[in-house]
């Protein structure tokens, strides 16, 4: 099984330089960058992680990078909340990007990343969460451009995390792929946010060289037989679990989930494991038992890929160091 450590700094080239340096001494040679999280920064971040692999690299690399296609989450891109801090019953006001002047006098908003909030299947008594489940808000008043939500539990929000208010149906990113592959002459893996049926993933499979590589990411599931049709067109698949359960119940995140180990090993697909892998260490100096029952299910299941996703340092070193003692004591 191959570790895949995500990286999250790509608008700092010192720091993208350190991680790179950190990450050839501990032999991990497969990179992801989810460009879900920039906007208007993006292709300086492709630049900068070009610059950083190109200073420190020797030999081969292997890089994955998220799309913001066919669908991205809506995330969190202003707010006025004192250290982010969500404070359990009460109220906020929960505005879209163009609502400037109805939040003038508002001392506590959050404002995302989104036109409107018309058609995103929200109802007054709706539940919605905070990146994956980290926090949660009762839904109480629903307008065009402003919903007002109570807190169910204190939490702190953090910008460019999500908040489950509805999907945003996004145009091919043509400039950004060909600016990579134009970049990068190693290996490219694209993972794609949100697909739902083999279309979306056979016109891209058209436009581009078969050389390059696109694999979906299981979020959100319409129906068994998409899901199927998804997976026998792929190489392999992503299983980001984190949005697998929270934006499907748990009978059907768990059916679906089975239904992919089996279709990927029967049909020999890699299946990529994501979200929260040893997520105990960011504050145990012991992994704990679930996270270590994490490792070793995904290796039995026959994972070819797990994906790590803390950056913060130490905590990826010991992180990473952990993860491959586990792969090597099984």
């Amino acid at each position: 099984m191959n570790i895949i450590q995500t990286i999250n700094c790509g608008t700092d080239k010192s720091q993208l330089e350190k991680y790179f340096k950190i990450l050839q001494e501990l032999k991990i040679r497969h990179l992801r960058f989810n460009l879900c999280k920039y906007s208007e920064d993006v292709f300086t971040v492709i630049d900068n992680i070009f610059y950083a692999i190109n200073n420190v690299f020797t030999g081969d690399v292997n890089l994955y990078f998220d799309l913001p296609y066919p669908r991205n989450k809506t995330r969190i891109i202003e707010y006025s909340i004192p250290d982010g801090q969500i404070n359990k019953n009460q109220f906020y006001n929960i505005y879209a990007k163009n609502s400037k002047s109805e939040r003038l006098n508002d001392n506590e908003y959050i404002v995302m990343d989104i036109e409107s909030f018309e058609k995103k299947n929200l109802t007054v008594g709706k539940v919605i969460y905070f990146g994956d489940g980290q926090g949660s808000f009762f839904v109480e008043e629903i307008a065009n451009q402003l919903i007002v939500v109570r807190a169910i539990t204190d939490f702190k929000i953090y910008y460019n995390k999500a908040i489950t208010i509805g999907l945003k149906e996004m145009t091919l990113p043509d400039q950004m792929i060909e600016y990579i592959l134009g970049k990068f002459k190693v290996s490219v893996t694209f993972f794609l946010s949100f697909l739902e049926n083999k279309q979306e993933l056979e016109i891209l499979r058209a436009k581009y060289d078969s050389t390059y590589t696109f694999i979906p990411k299981i979020e959100y599931v319409k129906n068994k037989i998409n899901l199927s049709e998804v997976i026998d067109s792929a190489n392999g698949v992503m299983i980001a679990r984190g949005d697998l359960f929270l934006l499907n119940s748990f009978r059907n995140a768990i059916e679906y989930y089975d239904l992919i180990c089996d279709e990927c090993t029967t049909n020999n697909k890699d299946i990529y494991v994501a979200t929260d892998v040893m997520k105990s260490l960011v504050n145990r100096a012991f992994p704990s038992r679930a996270d270590i029952i994490d490792i070793v299910q995904a290796k039995k299941m026959g994972a070819a890929y797990i994906i790590l996703s803390f950056s913060k340092l130490p905590v990826l070193i010991k992180t990473i160091n952990t993860v491959k003692e586990i792969l090597e004591s099984e």
